[in-house]
């Protein structure tokens, strides 16, 4: 049978929309869009190297205040995972509509450290008792979990009217984190996953001054991608997951 060059050009433009449907059911390569809490920045990060192993699938991050994040998933923005820093926020956007109710998990405590600017300081719980000298930075208390916890901290101590007028608030905890580094707040109460590696100058409050900071992950109901979506929380909620989250200063919640 002697083909027309109009004839290859459909039967190989067949062969290619099959051949594609192939790859897409096997094979596939999704790249997510994930919505991530600012205290999880590295992380989240550091997870992404073991899920791209395993599956092949690629994450481009967003991070921010679960707050804001919140605010962007509800406006229609095109994420496909939401990590929260506390459990209120997705189960609001399960209830909206916003977000799938399976799977989801709580995959981290968070923990709060108070830190100092000053590497040769060293932090103690007298160290917030002590008269103020300098500022003190926390996440916004309204949009962050994190400063919410800080804020319910200072008040047990029975310390938040002496330290208000000393705040500095960063619009989420990696800025109240970036106010210390930079020496623009002498003192600083931060997620102690942000922490580097043998600090020594900060103090891990006791988890009793505050409500336990539970996150939680849930896939996002117009997600385009579900099913790669769904397979990343179950990953981050998986065993080998927790030992990254607990090798980061978190705690991990006990799962049914």
């Amino acid at each position: 049978m002697i083909l027309t060059q109009a004839s290859a050009r459909i039967i190989l433009a067949a062969a290619i929309l099959i051949s594609g449907g192939l790859s897409a059911q096997k094979g596939y390569a999704a790249s997510l869009r994930v919505a991530v809490a600012s205290n999880f920045q590295s992380t989240a990060k550091r997870l992404t190297a073991q899920y791209t192993v395993q599956t092949g699938n690629t994450i481009r991050f967003s991070f921010a205040s679960t707050g804001t994040l919140y605010t962007q998933i509800a406006q229609g923005a095109p994420y496909d995972v939401f990590l929260a820093a506390d459990t209120q926020r997705p189960q609001k956007a399960i209830e909206q509509g916003l977000a799938l109710s399976s799977p989801s998990c709580t995959y981290a405590q968070g923990t709060l450290a108070l830190v100092s600017s000053d590497p040769e300081t060293k932090v103690t719980a007298q160290t917030l008792r002590n008269a103020p000298s300098g500022r003190l930075a926390i996440a916004n208390p309204q949009t962050a979990p994190y400063g919410r916890a800080a804020k319910q901290a200072l008040q047990a101590l029975q310390l938040w009217q002496l330290w208000q007028p000393h705040l500095v608030r960063g619009n989420n905890i990696a800025q109240a984190y970036q106010f210390v580094a930079t020496g623009n707040a002498e003192l600083g109460l931060v997620a102690a996953s942000q922490l580097p590696t043998n600090a020594k100058n900060h103090w891990l409050l006791p988890p009793a001054l505050y409500d336990p900071i539970l996150q939680g992950a849930v896939v996002i109901s117009t997600s385009q991608q579900q099913e790669a979506a769904k397979a990343f929380v179950e990953f981050l909620c998986s065993r080998d997951a927790a030992k990254t989250i607990a090798s980061q200063n978190y705690m991990i919640p006990q799962r049914p």
